[in-house]
């Protein structure tokens, strides 16, 4: 009987292989933003708002104070500057985050290419130098994109799935059998 148990264990229900590119990077940030990490968008609005706050500004400054010193012009030069700065980092927010993470795994010399393998009690994340399991009460939120499931475990750490990287099983097989492991359904993140 035991050994049956056994057999049944290591049956792998699901396997699914990802490469964490920049677009999955993408991915991840809004997801992020939009679920985990809500902050985010509050960052990025007082960045863009600042931003035109210090262009308006300086260009009125330009604009009006014409014959200002030397040192004042520069002045109103900076705050422009600054504001198009400030005003191109809200714009582009979520896509800078996306690169640092990207460039973050990179220089740690990790490898892009991941693999995950589901089993009934426990999934795998394996990488080329680790390995490790988890329970599916690990799992704190997981979520669905149009291209990817994303499971957030307590540990901070992610997993990223690509729909298309499933060789055994399907990613609407997939769905169900982590809606039923997780007592509810999958939210849609478009």
């Amino acid at each position: 009987m035991a050994w049956g148990v056994f057999l049944l264990e290591v049956q792998t229900l699901f396997e699914n292989h990802s490469t964490y590119d920049m677009a999955a990077m993408q991915a991840l940030v809004r997801v992020s933003a939009r679920k985990i990490f809500r902050w985010w968008r509050l960052r990025r609005v007082v960045l863009t708002t600042s931003g035109v706050v210090a262009m308006v500004c300086g260009a009125l400054l330009l604009g009006v104070f014409r014959f200002l010193d030397t040192t004042e012009r520069l002045l109103c030069g900076i705050s422009l500057l600054i504001g198009m700065i400030a005003f191109l980092k809200g714009l582009l927010f979520y896509k800078l985050i996306a690169q640092k993470l990207w460039r973050d795994l990179l220089r740690a010399g990790d490898t892009m290419e991941r693999r995950y393998i589901f089993r009934e009690t426990a999934f795998q994340g394996i990488r080329i130098n680790s390995e490790t399991c988890y329970a599916y009460e690990a799992i704190r939120a997981a979520y669905e994109t149009p291209g990817y499931y994303f499971l957030f475990l307590d540990s901070g750490n992610s997993a990223l799935l690509d729909k298309g990287g499933f060789i055994e099983g399907s990613a609407s097989g997939f769905r169900t059998f982590l809606e039923k492991k997780l007592g509810g359904p999958l939210e849609f993140v478009g």
